[in-house]
């Protein structure tokens, strides 16, 4: 439709295989000075820990519940791990890009 800019933002997820393995969010690079929003599955059945390393999300230090979100300002998805207290729940994320 004429008129409308391309979208500017970008969706994913991942799922955490073995609780208690903190895993690596998908690279993907944030617009500089955005806010990327990282969720909790609703369907989750445990919490999910966020970490800036492994050890850090491995740590249990902050969780989310399920549906629970977080703003983050971060250059790449791929710089936050995700733990999670049950196998195969799932983190979902959102991120602006550059528009062309």
């Amino acid at each position: 439709m004429a008129g409308f800019n391309p979208p500017s933002w970008r969706t994913g997820h991942n799922v955490i295989a073995a609780a208690g393995t903190a895993e690596q969010c998908t690279a993907a690079a944030v617009l500089q000075g955005a806010i990327a929003v990282f969720r909790a599955r609703s369907t989750n059945t445990g919490v999910l820990y966020i970490g800036y390393n492994k050890a850090d999300a491995e740590a249990n230090h902050f969780s989310i519940i399920p549906a629970g979100s977080i703003g983050l300002q971060v250059d790449n998805i791929g710089d936050v791990w995700i733990d999670a207290a049950e196998d195969g729940d799932i983190v979902e994320w959102m991120y602006e890009v550059a528009t062309e």
